[in-house]
């Protein structure tokens, strides 16, 4: 789920380059020209799936534990 996210960061820098980005740039972004808003959403969307992934993993070692006990 990282490497997605930081594939997701990669791909809005392609995405820079694209007449796509014009368009989410004007209609979207309101002219963001260094693309921050695009990094935000991407460490956002990193920081959302680590929370995500690592909670699920942890609570799921403590129940066993539990079980263990």
């Amino acid at each position: 789920m990282i490497i997605a996210g930081i594939m997701a960061i990669i791909s809005a820098f392609l995405l820079r380059n694209n007449y796509v980005t014009v368009f989410f740039d004007k209609v979207v972004y309101n002219n963001d020209p260094l693309g921050i808003k695009w990094m935000l959403c991407g460490l956002i969307y990193v920081i959302i799936e680590v929370i995500l992934v690592k909670g699920v993993i942890y609570w799921g070692i403590l129940k066993r534990q539990k079980k263990a006990l």
